[in-house]
């Protein structure tokens, strides 16, 4: 269905569960020191209140409007900061977005709901007026009267573009990573074993497969905070070497 719509397809560092977007979907960042998701999030939901719409906090990491979702976000805690971006619902093609995402039929139990679609809304079905750039008004609105209420002064703000960002070379390397095959799909074999749990804080996929004679595993997950997938995909790689590749035997 993606390649027929010419819907792209990325894979991101940060935690969490797959996610469309065009261009009825705003995305939005917050980097801090420290790990603080509630007070982050709480950021968001301001700003949609400020627009006159109510919206809260549920779950692991959904903000709603009405019990319906309109924004969903991801996690990654770094040695020096924290990452918290997520989605922003304006006015996204519902019809597309519920047929390239296919979603683990337990979280969907989990949730309540049948489908995606039923799960989530547009603001614009919500408040007509609406626009993306209303959003981003507001949302900076907000991030200045939180920087200003706790540190008492405001931040400086710049407008970057793609080609402003291809100039630096991190960043341009890193494009050009995340653009490849292997970053999309990395080493797929037919010769695997696959079985998976989900648990309160996320589902969890793990991947025994192998590779030139050798057992290798891999562990996917939506879980939020994605140091705890790394871990446990580094135990895994300890385990299997540890014991000749015959962990799984």
């Amino acid at each position: 269905f993606m390649k027929v719509n010419n819907i792209k397809l990325a894979r991101r560092h940060t935690g969490g569960g797959a996610v469309y977007q065009d261009l009825g979907n705003t995305c939005w960042s917050l980097f801090g020191p420290k790990f603080e998701p509630k007070k982050t999030s709480q950021i968001i939901i301001d700003a949609l209140k400020s627009l006159n719409i109510n919206a809260n906090l549920t779950g692991r990491n959904d903000i709603v409007v009405d019990n319906k979702k309109v924004s969903g976000a991801a996690f990654r805690r770094l040695s020096n900061c924290s990452i918290h971006h997520g989605t922003m619902l304006i006015d996204v093609n519902m019809h597309n977005l519920s047929k390239s995402l296919s979603v683990d039929k337990s979280k969907l139990k989990s949730k309540g709901v049948d489908s995606v679609k039923s799960r989530v809304i547009n603001l614009k079905a919500i408040s007509p007026s609406i626009t993306h750039e209303k959003f981003c008004e507001a949302a900076i609105n907000s991030f200045q009267k939180n920087l200003f209420d706790n540190y008492g002064e405001k931040c400086q703000i710049n407008h970057l573009d793609f080609a402003k960002m291809m100039e630096k070379s991190e960043v341009a390397i890193k494009f050009k990573q995340f653009g490849s095959n292997h970053w999309l799909f990395g080493n797929s074999t037919q010769d695997n074993i696959d079985f998976s749990k989900r648990f309160d804080f996320g589902l969890f996929d793990v991947l025994i497969r192998n590779q030139d004679g050798a057992k290798i595993g891999t562990v996917h997950s939506d879980c939020l905070v994605n140091d705890v997938v790394e871990g446990l995909n580094d135990y895994i790689y300890d385990f299997f070497d540890s014991n000749g590749n015959d962990g799984f035997a």
